[in-house]
C-alpha cells in the first residue's frame, strides 16, 4: 500500500473481483506509515473500473485512543465531506465509507469514549458505521441478555444523534460450520437464533 504503482495494480484486481462476484472490497490497513499516496492509488484505480453506485468500496478506521494519526489526515483525500454510500462526490475518486473497528475486550461506554475522537475530527457520519463486539463472553451482543440490550440501546442512543450510517457487529473466528464453539470472541449462544442480532436489526429498522 505504500508503493503507488502496486496499489494502482491492487486496486484494478480488487475492482475485477467485486465485479466478478457482485460483493464490495474493504481496505484494512493497520500499519504504522502514512499509506495516503498508495490509497488514493488503489481508490483511482478501483473507480475507473467500478464507479460509485456501481461497488462498494469501504475502509476500516481505529476505534482505538488516538488511532493512526494518519488517518485523519488521509481521510479527507478519500472520503467526502458530506453525501451516503452509493452517492457521488465529484470525480467519484473516493470511498462509499469508513467503519470505526470495534475494541475487544471493552465495554460500550469505553468504546463510546473512543468513539468522540472522530466526532472532534469531524468524520463524515452519513458515511461511517461503528463496531459493536459480537460473542466476547459477557460483552457481546449476540446473546441478546441484559446487558447485550442494553449495550445496544446504549450505543445507538449515542450514535442515532450523529446520524451515522449504521452499526456493524464483529467477531474474528465464528465457528466452522458443524462446529458449536470456537475462540473468545464468540459465543454458542449466537449460533442458533442470534437474539442480539434480531435486537440490534429491530433497532435500526433494518439488517443489510
Amino acid at each position: 500500500i505504500n508503493d503507488a504503482s502496486q496499489s494502482a495494480s491492487a486496486g484494478t484486481v480488487c475492482a475485477k473481483i467485486a465485479q466478478m462476484y457482485s460483493v464490495g472490497i474493504e481496505i484494512d490497513y493497520e500499519g504504522g506509515d502514512d499509506p495516503t499516496t498508495g490509497l488514493t492509488s488503489f481508490v483511482t484505480a478501483f473507480r475507473s473500473i467500478c464507479p460509485v453506485g456501481t461497488c462498494v468500496l469501504s475502509m476500516d478506521i481505529y476505534g482505538s485512543p488516538g488511532g493512526q494519526p494518519w488517518q485523519k489526515n488521509t481521510l479527507s483525500r478519500i472520503l467526502p465531506s458530506s453525501g451516503t454510500p452509493g452517492t457521488r462526490d465529484g470525480a467519484g475518486n473516493h470511498l462509499d465509507f469508513v467503519n470505526v473497528m470495534v475494541i475487544d475486550g471493552q465495554t460500550v461506554q469505553t468504546a463510546i469514549t473512543f468513539w468522540q475522537q472522530w466526532v472532534d475530527a469531524q468524520l463524515t457520519m452519513t458515511r461511517a458505521t461503528f463496531g459493536l463486539i459480537a460473542g466476547w463472553p459477557g460483552l457481546g451482543i449476540c446473546p441478546g441478555d441484559a446487558y447485550a440490550t442494553s449495550a445496544i440501546d446504549e450505543a445507538w442512543q449515542w450514535l442515532q444523534p450523529h446520524g451515522v450510517y449504521g452499526i456493524l457487529s464483529w467477531a474474528v473466528c465464528p465457528p466452522r460450520p458443524g462446529s458449536a464453539v470456537s475462540c473468545g470472541d464468540w459465543s454458542a449462544s449466537c449460533n442458533a437464533n442470534a437474539p442480539g442480532f434480531a435486537y440490534l436489526c429491530n433497532k435500526l429498522n433494518t439488517c443489510q
